[in-house]
């Protein structure tokens, strides 16, 4: 009988704790608080980092070369600006997603490459790519043994585990966030994070994501700036391209609504693009509005650039509003690629001596100005660029140009003199500095034991 209430007693425990053991259970998201800096010089700016196609492999060890160079300069970077966040273009996990939220691929990945840097420990505000939703054929599932994944919940959920120690910034497929652009005064930046994957295959105005997105432009009138990303592009000279569904659906809101710029990866390249409609007056001389459009998906690698005159003139033709718009491409060499068997993913060859195998972004953004750098993976700086705030008519290109320019890490300004500055270099130095001091310490305690040890006694005389 004793046994019997003893297992009803079980029983019962089990059944009433075990949603404690079931699925994570999440608070209502809200965007997390900044790190902000005292306004000295430079003053009342917004500071973060604009990436994208960070997403490693599928294979160990799960991160690209150019993935952990990346992570290193965005260390150095965001260390230099004081980067408060990072805005995400897609795809987060080549090539399939990840599995299920206890997937190994959101430490491997993610936390593993970028978390190891505290300048790098900020909001990471994600967005989805099409590699996140992509599931493995049928086929592939029977002859390898996989699972189907693209599992985009799992991003989702992840946002508020305690692993993701609250870098990972997605509480639904897409959402929107705002923060003033100085700690105490009224003015908003307001960023909208797209699913692109959905816009694309529901390329209607009444479709559930594009009512949404109507419904936050509609509310933007305040906002003294507005940002838009997700992870196709809308101008690119990639081998993606422009699509053609954000071209001739999302571009026309960026102009009806007055959006400053568009973020995008999916080409793996860094690019700007500014749009030839024109609309609007604003001071300083500047008399036209023009959205701004900033390709950076380059974290992962670099992509084999288009050769044109290959092209069907039909497939050339998508490509000719942005040869007319385009202000900035990298990387413009050839870099050849080949489909190894057997792996179902590509390897990307690139030089052995070629440290810029990918590339990010550091913006700045102030009251008046948007700042921008574009940097290599081994730190280079490859451009720089600024634009006056349009919206709010503030700021003019000149101002701007001159406001930005204290933003630009410059490698190669660092003297070779300082390497002994490096962390590595530091943890080595106090090391040897332990050592040496303790060596120092021996030493002097050997040298008073003898000073105070009986003294030798004398040789005996020979007697005469």
């Amino acid at each position: 009988m004793v046994k019997i209430m003893l297992s009803l007693l079980l029983f019962i425990g089990v059944v009433w704790s075990w949603p404690r053991f079931g699925p994570y259970e999440l608070p209502a998201w809200q965007p997390p608080a900044l790190t902000r800096y005292a306004d000295d010089s430079p003053s009342g700016f917004l500071r973060f980092l604009t990436i994208g196609d960070f997403g490693g492999v599928d294979f160990a060890p799960y991160t690209t070369q150019a993935q952990v160079d990346c992570a290193n300069v965005m260390s150095t970077v965001a260390g230099y600006n004081l980067a408060q966040f990072v805005v995400n273009t897609g795809d987060n996990f080549y090539w399939h997603g990840v599995c299920n939220l206890e997937d190994p691929r959101f430490n491997q990945t993610f936390q593993a490459p970028f978390g190891m840097y505290p300048n790098l420990q900020i909001p990471w505000f994600q967005s989805l790519g099409n590699h996140d939703e992509e599931q493995w054929t049928a086929q592939e599932q029977q002859e390898y043994n996989y699972s189907a994944c693209g599992d985009v919940p799992s991003q989702v959920n992840y946002t508020l585990t305690p692993q993701s120690q609250g870098m990972w910034q997605m509480p639904a497929e897409y959402y929107y966030y705002r923060y003033n652009v100085t700690e105490n005064a009224p003015n908003t930046a307001l960023y909208i994070v797209l699913d692109t994957n959905d816009l694309r295959s529901n390329c209607i105005y009444n479709a559930t994501q594009w009512e949404w997105l109507l419904d936050v432009l509609d509310e933007s009138a305040q906002d003294d700036w507005v940002f838009m990303y997700g992870h196709h592009a809308i101008y690119s000279l990639g081998s993606h391209g422009p699509d053609s569904c954000l071209f001739a659906m999302l571009q026309p809101l960026l102009y009806e609504y007055n959006v400053s710029a568009y973020f995008n990866g999916h080409d793996h390249r860094l690019q700007h693009f500014i749009s030839n409609t024109q609309f609007g007056t604003v001071v300083g001389g500047d008399s036209t509005f023009r959205t701004h459009y900033f390709g950076s998906g380059a974290v992962h690698g670099i992509d084999q650039p288009v050769n044109f005159s290959t092209l069907s003139p039909s497939a050339y033709a998508p490509y000719i509003p942005c040869f007319n718009a385009s202000q900035f491409l990298w990387p413009t060499v050839f870099y050849s690629f080949e489909l190894v068997p057997n792996q179902n993913t590509e390897i990307r060859t690139i030089p052995d001596s070629g440290s810029d195998r990918g590339g990010i972004m550091g913006m700045q953004l102030s009251e008046s100005c948007l700042c921008v750098q574009m940097y290599a993976s081994n730190a280079t700086l490859l451009y720089t660029t600024s634009l006056p705030n349009y919206r709010q008519q503030r700021g003019n290109v000149s101002e701007c140009a001159s406001v930005c320019a204290v933003f630009a890490y410059d490698a190669s300004s660092s003297s070779d003199d300082d390497w002994f500055k490096e962390p590595g270099y530091i943890v080595l130095w106090v090391v040897i500095s332990i050592v040496g001091v303790a060596i120092i310490v021996v030493c002097i305690r050997r040298a008073k034991e003898g000073s105070v040890a009986e003294p030798l006694a004398a040789p005996l005389q020979e007697e005469e």
